[in-house]
């Protein structure tokens, strides 16, 4: 039975975000449904108008929810308290994706704060090509299980033989840093946006080698 060496390496990355998720929520309230989406819309043109000034091509403004609830108040009568209807609540949010670029990213954020639309913002930096990334960290693996090998073999006195196999397990991984902004409406008519440097995603990952153990080197 052949003899085996089986090498557990483990793959290390480090790498610069190059893009940037710009996430904004709008709620519009009005008792009257009507009255309520034509706020909501003339808000979302307000912001919509301030991002293609900043240099957001319009079609790159997505939805990524939309939804409509009735919020309720608390009143009190003849001692008894109660909920009663108040408004409808229009919830919008919507997504603008770009390459990393921290000027676009200045103009973007005053521009949504001054366009007095009461949005919540969210940023977060990442890594566009995710497969760039596992490729990094599979060759880190490769090469960490590889020289652990050697250096076993060598310690007993044999050589490292043929690969016999590979076992890696697909799994999904974090591709964000963990530098993220979020402000509240009270950004609202702000002037400017603050200085961001975002830091590098740090990232590691494993595979699995099994290589023949081969002749002794030190044999006569």
């Amino acid at each position: 039975m052949e003899k085996e060496i089986r090498i557990t390496g483990t793959g290390h990355c480090s790498i610069a975000p190059d893009a940037v998720s710009v996430r904004y929520s709008i709620v519009s309230r009005n008792s009257d449904y009507k009255e309520a989406m034509k706020l909501a819309k003339s808000r979302q043109q307000k912001a919509s108008k301030a991002l293609v000034a900043a240099g957001i091509p319009k079609n790159d403004i997505t939805t990524s929810d939309f939804s409509v609830s009735s919020e309720k108040k608390e009143i009190e009568k003849y001692g008894v308290r109660k909920y009663i209807f108040d408004c409808y609540a229009v919830h919008h949010s919507f997504e603008v994706v770009f390459d990393l670029n921290m000027n676009l990213l200045e103009k973007v954020i005053s521009g949504i704060a001054a366009s007095c639309s009461d949005p919540n913002l969210s940023i977060r930096f990442f890594v566009k090509d995710a497969g760039k990334v596992r490729s990094m960290l599979l060759a880190s693996a490769a090469k960490d299980a590889h020289s652990s090998a050697n250096v076993l073999c060598d310690s007993l006195g044999v050589k490292l033989g043929e690969l016999i196999s590979i076992n890696y397990s697909w799994s999904e991984f974090d591709i964000y840093s963990k530098t993220s902004y979020r402000a509240c409406e009270e950004i609202s008519g702000a002037c400017s946006a603050p200085e961001i440097t975002p830091s590098d995603i740090n990232l590691s990952d494993t595979a699995t080698f099994v290589w023949a153990i081969g002749e002794k080197t030190n044999s006569k």
